[in-house]
């Protein structure tokens, strides 16, 4: 079944058409998506750390899962969501946030948006509107590493 992308970007579909700016920082990179409704940022860096996985909620799409982190939060030009994501096993968290000036607007943003497991099929991947639960917190929950890395992923399912 294909999702019905008008624009990929970073393995991120977005439904709606969107200007896209590309940026490179030398130890990292980032993409700036501009829609008539919302603004989405994605972008990697260097600053990788262990994520503890096993604090993280799970949001899936038939057997296509992603463990999150997300945070929302009133700025001065609407609202903010900021979310970290990716699938245990070697891969590290993905960083997105979006911007849009009201609620019912971030709410068609997050419906807007999919991520992507497969980029060529554009087939497997979890509509950010999946990622319902929002934590307090402005980081995600990372795995020290005084800690056994075991601890820090899930248990089997």
């Amino acid at each position: 079944m294909s999702l019905g992308c008008a624009t990929v970007v970073s393995f991120i579909c977005f439904h709606s058409s969107a200007a896209i700016e590309h940026r490179d920082w030398g130890l990292g990179r980032g993409d700036t998506i501009t829609t008539a409704v919302y603004v989405a940022d994605s972008w990697t860096d260097d600053n990788f750390v262990d994520p503890n996985w096993r604090l993280m909620p799970i949001a899936c799409e038939g057997s296509v899962c992603f463990r999150y982190f997300k945070h929302c939060a009133a700025g001065d030009d609407g609202f903010v969501c900021t979310y970290q994501f990716g699938r245990p096993g070697g891969e590290t968290l993905r960083h997105f946030r979006l911007r849009a000036s009201t609620l019912d607007a971030l709410a068609a943003a997050e419906a807007d948006v999919v991520i992507l497991t497969n980029v060529e099929a554009r087939e497997d991947g979890v509509s950010l509107s999946r990622f319902s639960q929002q934590s307090p917190n402005t980081e995600p929950p990372i795995c020290l590493r005084r800690m056994d890395p075991a601890l820090c992923q899930p248990e089997a399912q």
